[in-house]
């Protein structure tokens, strides 16, 4: 086995025993987010995405975000290979993502361990999805901490900044609306937006026109990349089959019934903990709608995905967040569907990327650890 392989699996097995002992979380998880970033700087330049953005970065391509296009320039200026480049990249977003785990909880292993063993095999690929729900993250995590108005300022700065990067980061400003204007306190209204939602997933295969000119008319009013709507009009209409999107159905209500029942244990002091993850986690029944135009937005999933692991790992950590639960409690019939539900979303999570929206990134991933 190569050395990657090895500091690999034991920044996942150093994470794992922190998390089981409760001892040294955040230098573990520290630990687990700086290996991953290196893993996915030095990847093998075997993928397309690699090649493709080797190309725009060596020929100062102006065609994506003007964030990730300042990123490039700042490299080339400063006279960095593209794998310094891209590694200095993928470093950075895992350092932001790891903050944003230590502000959300106080068990940042948690989080980080089920992403590196779910999540990480795409995001190694998907570089700039990775360094948009790093800043994301970071900036709903601040958000949670403070909720003053100088605190949406700065929350509103860093998502435009995330936009800059990948434009995907547009559907996040919804939950950031959402909470500016209260809509998470009014329970009504978040039921009639869930069964609207419902509504539209169970009829999206039919209003797959209908909502590609929906998506191409965003694009063009808001996203920060020249030619994001005709990319959506070409790129992102190549569709999602029956079965695939039966199973994004599948995990997405697995997450949703297991945050329903980690509710049940809520205390009135920690409502507004389920509301602020809510108005998250809605987007996830968006990304059900678009999955018919193209696989690729399955990534909507996975970074809400991130959210659903955040939440876990508060539920778990029951005596700073959830005080008034007993110890006996977690080890109750509800808290093991809860865990349940929790590892089926994991590996769930980690299948239906690798091998059925991706399938090539099982190879990919081999390169990554150089198996």
């Amino acid at each position: 086995m190569g050395t990657q392989v090895m500091i690999y699996f034991f920044a996942i097995f150093l994470c794992f025993f922190s998390m089981i002992t409760h001892n040294f979380e955040r230098s573990a998880s520290f630990f687990l987010a700086i290996v991953m970033g290196v893993l996915t700087g030095f990847v093998n330049p075997v993928i397309s995405d690699y090649l493709m953005y080797q190309n725009y970065y060596y020929t100062n391509y102006s065609q994506i975000e003007i964030g990730y296009e300042f990123l490039q320039y700042c490299g080339n200026f400063l006279g960095f290979s593209y794998v310094t480049f891209r590694t200095f990249m993928a470093v950075a977003a895992f350092i932001i993502l790891w903050f944003a785990f230590v502000n959300f909880s106080n068990r940042p292993a948690i989080p980080m361990l089920l992403y590196a063993v779910s999540i990480f095999p795409i995001d190694v690929i998907q570089i700039r999805n990775e360094l948009m729900i790093a800043i994301v993250l970071f900036a709903y995590s601040f958000l949670f901490k403070h909720r003053g108005k100088a605190s949406y300022i700065l929350v509103f700065i860093l998502l435009f900044i995330a936009l800059s990067v990948q434009s995907v980061a547009l559907i996040f400003f919804v939950p950031y609306f959402w909470l500016l204007f209260g809509l998470n306190e009014r329970k009504s209204f978040t039921k009639i937006v869930i069964y609207i939602l419902v509504l539209l997933i169970a009829f999206s295969f039919i209003l797959k026109k209908e909502m590609l000119q929906l998506v191409v008319s965003i694009l063009s009013n808001f996203s920060l990349r020249d030619n994001a709507a005709a990319n959506a009009l070409t790129v992102y209409t190549n569709g999602t089959g029956p079965i695939p999107w039966a199973g994004a159905v599948f995990l997405t209500s697995v997450q949703w019934l297991t945050i329903s029942k980690a509710e049940s244990y809520t205390v009135s002091d920690q409502i507004g903990i389920f509301k602020f993850f809510k108005s998250v986690f809605i987007m996830g029944f968006v990304a059900l709608i678009l999955l018919p135009l193209s696989p690729d937005y399955i990534r909507i999933t996975r970074n809400v995905t991130i959210f659903f692991f955040i939440l876990i790992s508060m539920f778990i950590d029951f005596k700073k967040v959830w005080g008034k639960i007993k110890k006996k409690d977690l080890l109750s019939i509800k808290a093991l569907e809860i865990y349940g539900g929790t590892s089926l979303v994991t590996v769930g999570t980690l299948i239906a990327q690798v091998f059925v929206f991706y399938p090539g990134s099982k190879v990919f991933m081999t390169y990554v650890l150089h198996l």
